[in-house]
Protein backbone atom coordinates (compact mmCIF):
# COMPACT_ATOMS: atom_id res chain seq x y z
CA UNK A 1 0.00 0.00 0.00
CA UNK A 2 3.01 2.43 0.67
CA UNK A 3 4.59 1.62 -2.30
CA UNK A 4 1.00 2.41 -4.26
CA UNK A 5 0.64 5.58 -2.60
CA UNK A 6 4.74 6.54 -3.21
CA UNK A 7 4.33 5.96 -7.21
CA UNK A 8 0.79 7.75 -6.71
CA UNK A 9 2.61 10.88 -5.61
CA UNK A 10 5.84 10.79 -7.79
CA UNK A 11 3.11 10.25 -11.27
CA UNK A 12 1.03 13.72 -10.37
CA UNK A 13 2.88 15.81 -8.05
CA UNK A 14 4.90 17.27 -11.07
CA UNK A 15 1.37 18.45 -12.66
CA UNK A 16 -0.33 17.55 -15.44
CA UNK A 17 1.11 15.70 -17.99
CA UNK A 18 0.70 16.03 -21.69
CA UNK A 19 -1.83 14.32 -23.82
CA UNK A 20 -2.09 14.18 -27.63
CA UNK A 21 -4.71 16.40 -29.02
CA UNK A 22 -6.97 14.75 -31.10
CA UNK A 23 -5.24 11.26 -30.70
CA UNK A 24 -7.70 8.56 -32.13
CA UNK A 25 -8.59 11.07 -35.00
CA UNK A 26 -4.72 11.36 -35.90
CA UNK A 27 -4.44 7.53 -35.70
CA UNK A 28 -6.83 7.00 -37.82
CA UNK A 29 -5.68 9.52 -40.49
CA UNK A 30 -2.48 7.60 -40.71
CA UNK A 31 -2.49 6.77 -44.02
CA UNK A 32 -2.96 10.50 -45.19
CA UNK A 33 -0.32 11.47 -42.71
CA UNK A 34 2.22 9.18 -44.40
CA UNK A 35 1.06 10.33 -47.79
CA UNK A 36 1.77 14.23 -46.97
CA UNK A 37 5.30 13.09 -45.41
CA UNK A 38 5.95 11.92 -49.49
CA UNK A 39 4.63 15.25 -50.73
CA UNK A 40 6.99 17.04 -48.01
CA UNK A 41 10.00 14.69 -49.09
CA UNK A 42 9.31 15.72 -52.68
CA UNK A 43 8.59 19.37 -51.98
CA UNK A 44 11.94 19.72 -50.31
CA UNK A 45 10.71 22.50 -48.11
CA UNK A 46 12.88 23.62 -45.26
CA UNK A 47 11.44 25.40 -42.12
CA UNK A 48 13.76 27.43 -39.51
CA UNK A 49 12.45 29.18 -36.84
CA UNK A 50 12.84 30.03 -33.17
CA UNK A 51 10.58 30.96 -30.23
CA UNK A 52 11.32 34.19 -28.59
CA UNK A 53 10.98 34.41 -24.63
CA UNK A 54 8.33 36.72 -25.28
CA UNK A 55 6.34 34.09 -26.61
CA UNK A 56 6.67 34.82 -30.57
CA UNK A 57 7.01 32.23 -33.12
CA UNK A 58 9.68 33.10 -36.08
CA UNK A 59 10.46 31.12 -39.23
CA UNK A 60 11.90 30.91 -42.17
CA UNK A 61 10.27 28.80 -45.23
CA UNK A 62 12.58 28.35 -48.66
CA UNK A 63 12.34 26.01 -51.25
CA UNK A 64 15.30 23.02 -52.01
CA UNK A 65 17.22 25.90 -53.73
CA UNK A 66 17.47 28.08 -50.74
CA UNK A 67 14.92 29.96 -52.19
CA UNK A 68 12.26 32.08 -50.00
CA UNK A 69 8.68 30.92 -50.17
CA UNK A 70 6.80 33.95 -49.82
CA UNK A 71 3.07 34.64 -50.08
CA UNK A 72 2.41 31.45 -47.69
CA UNK A 73 -0.65 30.81 -45.74
CA UNK A 74 1.06 28.92 -42.27
CA UNK A 75 -1.32 27.81 -39.62
CA UNK A 76 -0.93 25.01 -36.54
CA UNK A 77 -1.23 24.14 -33.06
CA UNK A 78 1.32 23.21 -30.64
CA UNK A 79 1.38 22.33 -27.13
CA UNK A 80 4.09 21.98 -24.31
CA UNK A 81 4.87 18.81 -23.78
CA UNK A 82 5.31 19.24 -19.95
CA UNK A 83 1.25 19.34 -20.32
CA UNK A 84 -1.05 21.84 -20.71
CA UNK A 85 -3.73 22.87 -23.02
CA UNK A 86 -3.37 23.04 -26.75
CA UNK A 87 -3.18 26.08 -28.70
CA UNK A 88 -3.56 27.30 -32.21
CA UNK A 89 -1.72 29.62 -34.15
CA UNK A 90 -1.43 31.45 -37.50
CA UNK A 91 1.44 33.41 -38.95
CA UNK A 92 1.68 36.60 -40.95
CA UNK A 93 4.52 36.80 -43.63
CA UNK A 94 7.17 39.46 -43.14
CA UNK A 95 9.04 39.14 -46.00
CA UNK A 96 11.86 37.28 -47.98
CA UNK A 97 10.05 33.91 -46.70
CA UNK A 98 9.85 34.88 -43.04
CA UNK A 99 6.66 34.31 -40.94
CA UNK A 100 6.06 35.42 -37.57
CA UNK A 101 2.65 34.64 -34.95
CA UNK A 102 2.43 34.78 -31.07
CA UNK A 103 2.09 31.86 -28.75
CA UNK A 104 0.57 34.08 -25.88
CA UNK A 105 1.48 33.74 -22.71
CA UNK A 106 2.57 29.96 -22.78
CA UNK A 107 4.54 27.84 -19.94
CA UNK A 108 8.51 27.50 -19.94
CA UNK A 109 9.75 24.31 -21.55
CA UNK A 110 9.80 22.15 -24.42
CA UNK A 111 6.86 22.48 -27.33
CA UNK A 112 5.70 20.98 -29.60
CA UNK A 113 4.49 22.64 -33.22
CA UNK A 114 2.84 21.48 -36.21
CA UNK A 115 2.42 23.73 -39.09
CA UNK A 116 0.72 23.45 -42.63
CA UNK A 117 2.25 25.86 -45.20
CA UNK A 118 -0.02 26.23 -48.60
CA UNK A 119 0.68 28.26 -51.63
CA UNK A 120 -1.49 28.55 -54.31
CA UNK A 121 -0.28 25.44 -55.56
CA UNK A 122 1.29 23.42 -52.99
CA UNK A 123 0.77 22.06 -49.35
CA UNK A 124 3.32 21.06 -46.93
CA UNK A 125 3.68 20.14 -43.60
CA UNK A 126 6.01 20.33 -40.70
CA UNK A 127 6.68 19.21 -36.80
CA UNK A 128 8.90 21.69 -35.14
CA UNK A 129 10.29 21.20 -31.40
CA UNK A 130 11.52 23.92 -29.50
CA UNK A 131 11.54 26.36 -26.21
CA UNK A 132 11.07 29.49 -25.68
CA UNK A 133 14.45 31.32 -26.32
CA UNK A 134 15.55 28.55 -28.18
CA UNK A 135 15.82 27.39 -32.43
CA UNK A 136 12.60 25.02 -33.30
CA UNK A 137 14.59 22.25 -34.86
CA UNK A 138 11.72 19.30 -36.77
CA UNK A 139 10.74 16.61 -34.75
CA UNK A 140 12.96 13.49 -35.11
Amino acid sequence: VVANGVLVYQATRAGPAATEPNYYQRALDWDSTMAQARVNLELGWRVRGRLTEDGRIELTVSDRDGAPIARARIDGEGFALAGGDAYRLSLAPTGDGGYEGRLGDRQAGLHEIRLTIRTDDHRATAVLRGSPGSALVPRA
